[in-house]
């Protein structure tokens, strides 16, 4: 499986991740890259601030579609 990164900052275009609109343009990428059997590593570096609805659509959407165990094998974070 290929690797793929995506830096938070760059794709919400801020250092402020609060909005949920903004964490599913992340969701889409990441299950994008799943679905075409990529690993991802979720990069926050120049992040200042997150909120939940931010993160529970960015991230917790893709348990919907993906088991526990594939996202812990796929998804890794840094920063």
């Amino acid at each position: 499986m290929e690797d793929i990164t995506i830096n938070i900052v760059n794709i919400i275009g801020d250092v402020y991740g609060v909005e949920a609109e903004e964490g599913q343009k992340v969701f889409e990428l990441i299950a994008k890259a799943f679905t075409d059997k990529k690993k991802v590593l979720l990069s926050f570096q120049n992040i200042e601030m997150l909120t939940t609805a931010f993160l529970n659509t960015a991230i917790g959407q893709l348990y919907k579609d993906f088991s526990e165990g594939f996202i812990k094998e796929n998804l890794k974070v840094s920063d």
